[in-house]
């Protein structure tokens, strides 16, 4: 999957705007997020960057790692 149909199953997914899911990508392609340890500094990333509660942070993870798993699957 290239980065901009990422971006966009990013957006649909957490139904936000483009630009966001944009900010969402770019925290995510700075780290592997596939160990625990990245999980964890990737969530106070979210939650730094986009000023959204943990709860929240984890939510994004979690569905930008099911997105990732269906492309895995697809393929």
């Amino acid at each position: 999957m290239n980065k901009n149909s990422y971006i966009k199953k990013i957006s649909e997914h957490l139904c936000c705007d483009i630009e966001y899911a944009i900010k969402i990508v770019n925290i995510l392609d700075d780290n592997f997020f596939i160990s625990k340890r990245s999980k964890d500094k990737i969530i106070k990333e979210l939650i730094s960057s986009l000023n959204i509660e943990e709860k929240s942070a984890i939510l994004i993870y979690e569905e930008a790692i099911i997105i990732i798993k269906e492309e895995l699957k697809n393929t």
